[in-house]
């Protein structure tokens, strides 16, 4: 990693792929999110903060890729585990009616999955783009 702030034109490559990375990552994981969740909204769903879940899984997407370019994927377990406790409360409790309850619990982990899949793609695939403009002559 040393040798891309040797090389301007190496460390202007680098840049360009990462913001690349963290646009298609994070924001266009979020409309890809948004449209695997879509057929499943609902008025059963609770109502959270406006454009929360949005902002949620923006975060969860950057900090995704930037754990995967720092070699360390395997810190996003740390990311479902807190993603787990957090939301537990919200699934268990969602409504007085189970079957209110299931569908709150199913739309979470369906957009988890989605967001966290489409990050580890993009994530991985941008790391691997990084590492070919690296060895770049």
């Amino acid at each position: 990693m040393s040798d891309l702030f040797q090389d301007p034109a190496k460390l202007a490559a680098a840049i360009a792929i990462v913001v690349t990375g963290w646009t298609v990552t994070a924001l266009i994981g979020g409309r890809f999110v948004a449209w695997i969740v879509r057929p499943y909204q609902d008025a059963a769903l609770p109502q959270g903060l406006a454009g929360g879940g949005h902002k949620i899984g923006l975060l969860e997407r950057t900090l995704i890729l930037l754990l995967i370019l720092a070699g360390e994927p395997g810190g996003v377990g740390f990311l479902i585990a807190a993603k787990s406790i957090l939301r537990f409360d919200v699934a268990s409790k969602g409504a007085d009616d189970p079957q209110t309850t299931q569908k709150i619990s199913e739309y979470i982990i369906i957009g988890t999955l989605a967001s966290f899949t489409w990050a580890f793609a993009t994530g991985f695939l941008t790391a691997e783009i990084l590492e070919i403009a690296r060895q770049w002559p």
